[in-house]
């Protein structure tokens, strides 16, 4: 195939929705001879940080020597960012060659009279052999929904299953409990194979400790709390953690969680002699887009995936911290869904005004819809048609020293925000 019929074969297998379970995964995995048995595999769930937590060890293990393969969900700027290797994405050729031999699989398993796979099972079945094909030396897998029957725990053996912040989101395939969602991130720790994960809520800590050692697994907690964030600005942060100050690119209060989560898998994966110099100034160059990231100065301008309750209280701490003084103009835009009342309850208290766009993909929430929760929380609330109408407006009415433009919800349309300026 060449790219354009990658596309369409994407498309067409797009159109079977999304299915958890392993059955169809295995089954196409084993067509394409089991990459996802291949070398060292570190495998990310979590609720909230998997992104930043992963580009922080990506950035690190590259920094140091090793050949690096990383695949995340979803693509934030362009689709073949999914697939990366030492921090660079797949060229349309390489996916359009990669995707050939998947589709030629799939074709097979329906040739036998079973259903073919989903749009996420064929780009994670593409990801473990791309990874296998260029001899990657660690490979950074990233859990697409929940982890026990998520498409990408066919992996058995794992050098290392980290397990990120957990909160309430997609309630309805995971679980209507924090425990229930947790056991199901949990679901990623394999026999025998250790374990990182952020210390947090009592009854996720719990669950995350008992399948651990179900698993005969070697639990390392990383622990926010014995971290100090010293300075927090709006371009980066200086972190305190073990011993050692680091300033960091990436800044806000959640970045304080998934800096020690790093450090700790690392320390796992390397051996804690091995975190060199090197390593922690690595850490601090690593950038990961639309997390608190500015990408304009004047009028200063935010884009922030915050898409859940957790994630807005954490955007709410670091706004109220980073951005004291600033008169904030928000720009929202959330999928269906979605707590969209408890999202914009944490955000828009802290802001001027706010425009509501609907995101561009089939689960997003009207504007229309979206305006009657933010009425709740800002007096001045209006709609517009699109992302770049928004940007546009607000860039040309809002452009004082002491104003500043806060993008936040869906991570699907915080491309065009970026486009716009």
């Amino acid at each position: 195939m060449n790219y354009d019929e990658t596309l369409e074969f994407l498309d067409i297998a797009r159109k079977k929705g999304s299915i958890l379970g392993m059955e169809s995964i295995m089954r196409l995995c084993g067509e394409l001879g089991n990459p996802e048995n291949y070398g060292k595999v570190v495998h990310i769930a979590g609720t909230n940080g998997k992104g930043s937590t992963g580009a922080f060890i990506e950035h690190a293990l590259v920094n140091m020597g090793y050949k690096v393969g990383r695949f995340t969900s979803p693509a934030v700027f362009e689709y073949e960012e999914m697939w990366k290797i030492n921090e660079v994405p797949i060229s349309h050729e390489r996916l359009a060659m990669l995707m050939t031999k998947v589709k030629e699989a799939c074709d097979r398993i329906e040739a036998k009279g079973y259903p073919g796979p989903t749009v996420f099972e064929v780009e994670t079945a593409a990801a473990y052999l791309y990874m296998k094909e260029e001899g990657c030396d660690y490979s950074l897998i990233e859990v697409g929904c929940g982890g026990l029957t998520d498409a990408t725990n066919v992996v058995k053996a794992p050098v290392l299953s980290v397990i990120t912040s957990i909160s309430m989101d997609h309630m309805a395939f995971l679980g209507e409990t924090l425990p229930e969602i947790a056991a199901m991130k949990a679901g990623i720790i394999k026999a025998n194979c250790p374990v990182a994960a952020l210390y947090q809520k009592e009854s996720v800590n719990e669950v995350i400790e008992k399948t651990a050692r179900l698993n005969n697994s070697v639990l390392t907690y990383a622990d926010p709390d014995k971290t100090t964030i010293k300075e927090m600005s709006p371009f980066g942060m200086t972190i305190s953690y073990d011993g050692v100050d680091n300033r960091i690119g990436l800044t806000g209060v959640c970045q304080k969680e998934n800096y020690v989560l790093a450090v700790e898998a690392l320390k796992v994966i390397l051996g804690e002699d091995e975190l060199s110099d090197k390593a922690f100034k690595a850490l601090g160059e690593t950038r990961w887009p639309g997390r608190f990231e500015v990408i304009n100065r004047k009028p200063l301008t935010i884009i922030d995936g915050c898409h859940n309750e957790d994630a807005a209280i954490k955007l709410g701490d670091t706004v109220k911290t980073v951005l004291k003084g600033y008169k904030i103009h928000a720009i929202a835009g959330i999928l269906k869904d979605k707590e969209v009342d408890k999202i914009v309850g944490e955000i828009l208290p802290l802001c001027e005004s706010c425009l509501c766009v609907t995101p561009p993909v089939e689960r997003g929430l009207s504007k229309e819809e979206l305006i009657k929760s933010c009425e709740k929380y800002c007096e001045s609330v209006d709609v517009a048609d699109t992302m770049h109408d928004a940007v546009r407006i607000y860039r040309d009415k809002y452009n004082g020293e002491n104003d500043a433009i806060l993008v936040f919800g869906s991570l699907s349309y915080l491309y065009d925000a970026f486009l716009t300026l």
